[in-house]
């Protein structure tokens, strides 16, 4: 999260073991045009800084997940957090 840590973060740790595994899953209205992965990342491009993402807040699996996306397809996503997964949800 910090753009000059005081440690190399490829280097500096070692895995132990596996710990846990989730799955995270990208959804979207279904008004929106892009029906595919590819169609959404270029949408978000077409249109920096006018679509959302929610997350249950700042470090949550959803926030980290997004915004490594958002750095490695150079897309610029507003974020929106909730202050828990049920949340983002109250409402559909």
């Amino acid at each position: 999260m910090k753009k000059n840590p005081p440690y190399d973060p490829e280097k500096s740790f070692a895995p132990v073991s596996l710990l846990a595994t989730s799955v995270l899953s990208l959804l979207t209205p279904s008004s929106l045009p892009a029906k595919t992965f590819p169609e959404f990342v270029a949408l978000a491009k077409q249109q920096p800084g006018k679509m959302n993402y929610a997350s249950s807040g700042i470090g949550s699996p959803q926030f980290v997940t997004m915004e490594l996306l958002k750095l490695e397809a150079k897309m610029n996503l507003v974020h929106v957090p909730y202050k828990d997964a049920p949340s983002m949800f109250a409402g559909c």
